[in-house]
């Protein structure tokens, strides 16, 4: 009896019992040996024994071996216990004579383990026997053999779910999904085992990767494995060279690619298995197996193709590599070639979640997906990358990639980030980023910056939307830390305000324009501030000074009494007090007065002027009009009114201004102003133009309202003015208190003095009387028939009188004589000319010339007397 123990492969023990045999020898020749002492016809000898052949390996020629000595050319068969080998009369004395011979290392463990190098599975059967079992794939199991055919392996795959086995006799790497191995061939795939992700990226080591995340690693031989921020390219994949295994010179290999398209199973397509990601699908027409396309919907119920009855149903169409083995001695050889390659080009990045992703941008529909957020973010920055709040910037697969990434912290132009707040390398600080979004300054424009002139070209690449927002000049970031200059740059603002576009005054400006606060101008070079506070401030320029930001035209003022010049904002303005503390009390606006100044249109004129205009329009024919102090235009003022008050105390209560009196037929009309409200005043003031109240005329539209039913006081309320008479009188109302200024006193007093400039060349001082007439606050206009006398007294300090008289058969200017030899000086003077029957007196100086013109005003008109 003949026991083999195969403890280990390529290790034997033999243990050889021959006890009973022995013994069954002795036996039988006693029992012989006793029949011949018994004498007497003896029996036949017994059939000699049988030859025993025992259990275990065997070469060519019936040699024994040990286990896993031989190679698989030396093998021949195994017997599983010993064999009698029957032959002539033999007698194999109960040792079995029908043990069969096995001969392929497939047929059991024992004849498997006779072969080096091999490992036996009761399911999957002999790895490691012949060429065929390289890489097999059976019942969930791996046969794994070295390159050099030395060793195998078989590889469970339940208990290595997620591992990677690189297998050296195919150089090709497999992966465990817990039920089956997987294999890499060079055709890409990505696949889900357990929680981690795991591609397929061409062949040879490492060609199988894992994406671990932040987590540990399934596994843990072979493949490759990659953290969070990690990535792989199959493009860019070294792959290993192809090979074969084949047994001898007459073993090979031969590997094919397999195709089969329309099959209704990819399980079974055609009599072949395939892996369902080895398998496309696609929709037919059942009926005539003609691909569909432009579906409609037929009866409400079946999909269909336009103008047609059809059945849709899927069917796949499959792709495999399918190898055929010659078997012989097992020899490993490599063939030279190119590596197998994959049509993927995209880089693939392990996330932290170990999942393989393509774009860690996160979508704008998702953008309050904290989570996914939190993932992509690590993931960009582990990878090397610059995340700008939702989005990377910018993987490998992203060519030329602008965004913006609105509410972030930065965003991506051409496939470089651009950190809030900073600028865009080579646009010349035109292009920033602030919060993730790109802006322009004018870039539209071409008087600095022409290298920025394509930009407005560029795309968001996940809107569509124009990348950059344009900005006009002086546009300010929200923080109000940067600005659009006029240069097309943006500039810091420095901490102060730059919101508003200012374009110099001046021709050939260093820079035509920049950016100042709101009431600042640009002169140029600077800033400068706002002058409408400063009625010293000198014009640049064409005579301009900055008003409120902008450049207005100016012409120098000056004030009531003449005393000093200046500037204010508007040009309707009157100057009212250089140093005045606020614009109030330095400017007033045209329609306002002070006392009996009265601002028109940028110039002092009077409110005694308009009261001369309202009455002139009351004349008739031959009249006279004379406007004055209220001592040189009233006779008398000590006699007593009605509530016995004195006039001239009354007037000062009233505190008016000068007078004016029309005497026109048998009528006088008399008017003034007053500095005080009517409200204010005591009514027995009013006694003296013989009413006892006015307040029906108190309605503020700028009209004269008579003061009672008597029609004999008028009042004016917005200029707080009176026209009174002995008798009824009507004021007609008027929309422009000027209207008829050139008709009544523009034009015949400019008339006057354009005779005198003509008349008379040299001056008695200088030529201020041309534009020293404007307020016409003193005033003398008469005609009787056809003998005029017109004239005007002005001035604060220094005085100019100009006075016409026409039609006049007295020498006037004999008269005028007088007071020019008396009291001519180097300062003061009157010439008089006459020109036909008109003469023309100018008569200048002052209060401290021997020449006053004050004091002859009313010697030379008022007193005369025409006849």
């Amino acid at each position: 009896m003949v026991i083999i123990i195969n403890a280990k492969k390529n290790s034997r023990i033999y243990v050889i019992f021959a006890v009973s045999a022995i013994f069954l020898l002795f036996l039988a020749i006693s029992v012989e040996a006793g029949r011949r002492r018994g004498g007497g016809g003896g029996s036949p000898p017994p059939p000699p024994p049988c030859p025993i052949q025992s259990a275990g390996c065997y070469k060519a020629g019936d040699i024994k071996a040990s286990f896993g000595e031989l190679a698989t050319s030396d093998f021949r068969y195994y017997l599983s216990e010993n064999k009698c080998k029957r032959s002539g009369g033999c007698d194999c004395r109960g040792v079995p004579d029908n043990i069969p011979q096995e001969t392929n290392p497939d047929d059991s463990s024992g004849a498997c383990n006779c072969i080096s190098g091999t490992d036996w599975n009761a399911k999957a059967k002999c790895c490691g026997d012949d060429a065929e079992d390289c890489g097999r794939i059976s019942s969930g199991v791996l046969c794994s053999i070295d390159a050099n055919a030395e060793s195998s392996q078989w590889l469970p795959s339940t208990p290595n779910l997620g591992d990677i086995r690189y297998v050296g006799c195919s150089r090709l790497e497999y992966l465990s999904d817990g039920n089956n191995w997987l294999k890499c061939e060079g055709t890409f795939w990505k696949k889900t085992v357990g929680n981690s992700e795991y591609m397929c990226i061409g062949r040879g080591r490492e060609s199988i990767v894992e994406c671990c995340g932040d987590g540990s690693c399934k596994s843990r031989v072979d493949g490759k494995r990659l953290s969070t921020g990690q990535s792989v390219n199959p493009e860019k994949f070294e792959n290993e060279a192809a090979s074969t295994f084949k047994f001898g010179a007459t073993t090979t290999q031969d590997c094919k690619i397999v195709k089969k398209t329309g099959c209704t199973d990819f399980k079974d397509c055609e009599g072949m298995s395939f892996f369902d990601f080895q398998c496309a699908i696609r929709q037919v027409c059942s009926e005539t197996g003609q691909p569909i396309s432009g579906f409609v919907t037929l009866q409400g119920k079946t999909p269909a193709p336009k103008g047609s009855i059809c059945t849709p149903t899927q069917v796949y169409d499959c792709e495999k590599e399918v190898c055929t083995t010659i078997t012989g001695n097992v020899v490993a050889d490599q063939i030279t070639a190119n590596a197998v390659s994959t049509s993927d080009t995209k880089t693939y990045y392990c996330r932290s979640d170990r999942k393989f992703v393509t774009d860690l941008d996160v979508p704008t529909s998702l953008a309050k997906d904290r989570t996914l957020i939190g993932r992509n973010a690590a993931t960009c920055e582990k990878a090397g990358l610059t995340w700008t709040g939702t989005k990377c910037c910018s993987e490998d697969d992203d060519k030329e990639e602008y965004y913006n990434d609105p509410a972030g912290k930065g965003g991506c132009f051409d496939k470089k980030p651009v950190i809030s707040v900073a600028f865009v390398e080579g646009t010349d600080d035109s292009v920033v980023n602030f919060n993730g979004e790109f802006h322009g300054c004018v870039i539209e424009k071409q008087n600095f910056n022409t290298k920025n002139d394509d930009f407005l070209g560029l795309s968001d690449r996940h809107t569509g939307a124009q990348l950059i927002t344009n900005h006009d000049y002086c546009f300010n970031d929200p923080g109000k830390n940067y600005f659009c200059s006029y240069t097309e740059k943006w500039l810091p603002t420095d901490g102060t305000d730059k919101s508003h576009v200012s374009f110099a005054p001046v021709q050939n400006a260093k820079q035509p324009a920049d950016c100042c606060a709101a009431d600042e101008c640009w002169d140029g070079e600077k800033c400068i501030e706002n002058m409408k506070l400063d009625p010293l401030a000198k014009p640049i320029g064409n005579d301009s000074r900055c008003i409120d930001g902008e450049w207005t035209n100016s012409q120098l003022k000056t004030t009531v009494d003449e005393g000093a010049s200046g500037f204010c904002p508007k040009s309707s303005q009157c100057l009212l007090n250089v140093f005045g503390k606020d614009e109030q009390n330095q400017c007033v606006d045209s329609g306002s007065y002070v006392s009996d100044n009265y601002c028109e249109n940028g110039i002092w004129t009077s409110r005694t002027k308009l009261l001369a205009l309202r009455l002139l329009k009351l004349k008739s024919n031959d009249y006279t009009l004379f406007c004055d102090t209220r001592d040189n235009a009233l006779n008398n003022l000590q006699y007593l009114t009605d509530s016995n008050e004195i006039v001239a105390n009354t007037l000062s209560n009233l505190q008016t201004n000068n007078f004016c009196i029309l005497k026109t037929g048998n009528k006088i009309v008399a008017a003034t102003s007053i500095n005080k409200a009517l409200e204010d005043v005591p009514a027995n003031s009013l006694n003296i133009f013989g009413v006892t109240s006015c307040d029906s005329a108190l309605v503020d539209d700028g009209q004269y309202h008579s003061c009672d039913a008597t029609n004999k006081a008028w009042f004016n309320k917005e200029l707080k003015s009176f026209i009174y008479s002995a008798n009824a009188i009507s004021i007609p109302s008027e929309s422009n208190q000027s209207s008829s200024f050139e008709e009544f006193l523009g034009s015949p007093i400019k008339n006057i003095i354009n005779s005198i400039k003509r008349l008379i060349s040299n001056p008695p001082f200088d030529e201020s009387y041309l534009k020293g007439i404007k307020k016409f606050d003193k005033l003398y206009m008469s005609q009787q028939g056809s003998k005029t006398i017109r004239g005007s007294l002005e001035g604060a300090k220094f005085k100019n009188t100009v006075i016409e008289y026409t039609s006049f058969d007295t020498d006037i200017c004999s008269l005028v004589e007088q007071f020019s030899i008396a009291k001519k000086d180097a300062s003061s003077g009157i010439s008089c000319k006459k020109e036909g029957s008109n003469y023309y007196v100018l008569v200048q100086g002052s209060q401290f010339t021997t020449i006053n013109p004050e004091s002859i005003w009313t010697d030379l008109t008022s007193k005369l007397r025409i006849k």
